[in-house]
């Protein structure tokens, strides 16, 4: 009887243990992550207001940096509304 009860208080142990474990390793992999994206957030958005104040010939210095955004993967719409993104296919 006592051997039973011993050896369901280790398995409870166990267990507890493991599922710290566990725990411990899913914090760390989402810490990455997080850690991750933030620095893909860190690019620069080029805003209406600089390409309209460009000074460069033809503005070639907004069209490159608009590139690579483009280039670099990351969804660069999604940080204009859609007026300003009409504004941009008409230039």
């Amino acid at each position: 009887m006592i051997v039973k009860l011993f050896l369901k208080v280790i398995d409870a142990q166990i267990r507890k243990d493991y599922l710290w474990v566990i725990k411990k390793e899913k914090g760390l992999a989402l810490r990455k992550k997080v850690v991750e994206k933030a620095g893909k957030n860190n690019t620069e958005c080029v805003s209406i207001k600089v390409i309209k104040t460009d000074k460069s010939t033809s503005k070639q210095t907004s069209h490159f940096k608009l590139k690579a955004m483009v280039q670099s993967g990351k969804e660069f719409y999604s940080a204009y509304k859609k007026a300003d993104l009409q504004l941009l296919l008409k230039a």
